[in-house]
């Protein structure tokens, strides 16, 4: 599914109620089990290594190329709270959570030819991502590519997003507590 500006919201909502109830079970100081007691419907896994944040489970995967000292940190939770354009450009290999989107590819003709995106729906051929690229109009370096983000990045950043608001840095554990 292709999130679009209208879908956007609705699959965000989707996602943040499923992780409403959500927990956290460090598995190891660099593998966090975030969860719903008694189930694992939408459970998922985020671990760090070597400079990858990976996140697995009932919600998909992704790995991200991140410099991070370890998931208990204030920089892990800015990570986790940054906005969705941030976070996906450090996705590792971003075209698996692309989908072309027709509608996109329309708005951008329309904005270059200046002209109606009903003209451009009669002149120009945009079904699919090599039609768009087949019309030949455009310079590829000067303007966007009709993508939106697909429905799965969207969860996963919702989940790193719940991950952020669950977790307390060591940073600010107090000496002698046990979390």
């Amino acid at each position: 599914m292709i999130v679009n500006k209208d879908n956007l919201e609705r699959i965000q909502g989707f996602a943040k109620n499923a992780f409403k109830d959500h927990i956290l079970t460090e598995i190891t100081s660099n593998t966090i089990y975030c969860h719903k007691e008694g189930t694992i419907t939408y459970s998922y896994y985020v671990t760090y290594q070597g400079g990858y944040l990976i996140i697995y489970g009932d919600i998909g995967h992704a790995i991200f190329r991140v410099d991070l000292t370890m998931i208990r940190s204030k920089r892990f939770k800015g990570f986790c709270e940054s906005n969705y354009d941030y976070i996906f450009g450090k996705l590792l290999d971003d075209k698996n959570y692309l989908e072309y989107d027709k509608d996109e590819a329309i708005r951008i003709i329309s904005d270059i030819k200046e002209i109606s995106a009903e003209e451009v729906e009669e002149n120009y051929h945009v079904q699919t991502e090599q039609d768009y690229y087949d019309n030949d109009i455009i310079d590829l370096w000067d303007y966007d590519a009709p993508f939106s983000y697909s429905s799965k990045i969207i969860w996963i950043i919702e989940a790193l997003k719940k991950l952020g608001d669950l977790l307390v840095p060591f940073e600010e554990i107090p000496i002698g507590a046990v979390k």
